[in-house]
């Protein structure tokens, strides 16, 4: 009996993918926005939309990461998982307890990364067994 691939599983990587792009991308630009363009900065800067893109790329991550670790069993994505959250409540703490924008926004960047690089080996470690099936 051949196991039918999960339709939504590389959906979800692909997903996180994005979510962490845009996370990325956001936490590199609002520093240089708030020294460029300060109104669009403020607003790029909302805690609420902190507070948003850390939720999203937290559960897609969990969900797509954890769901991909029952089935090949690799570490190496728990790990990435582990780190990437970790680096981005860091962070955001490194946000609220001081003035150092510019480390937090490194420190958001390097775990935005690591959560993309988790997806994406999920995703080739996921192809990979279904073509092996």
């Amino acid at each position: 009996m051949v196991s039918q691939p999960n339709s939504n599983a590389g959906l979800y990587d692909r997903l996180g993918v994005l979510v962490s792009t845009a996370c990325a991308v956001h936490c590199a630009m609002v520093p240089i926005l708030l020294g460029i363009l300060p109104t669009a900065g403020v607003a790029l800067g909302d805690e609420r939309l902190e507070w948003l893109l850390l939720a999203l790329a937290g559960v897609i991550a969990s969900f797509s990461l954890g769901r991909g670790y029952q089935r090949h069993r690799s570490k190496r994505v728990l790990v990435a998982l582990s780190v990437g959250l970790s680096l981005l409540v860091v962070a955001r703490a490194m946000e609220q307890v001081s003035d150092r924008v510019v480390a937090a926004a490194l420190v958001s960047v390097m775990g935005a990364g690591v959560l993309i690089y988790g997806h994406l080996h999920n995703l080739r470690l996921s192809r990979r067994r279904v073509s092996t099936s």
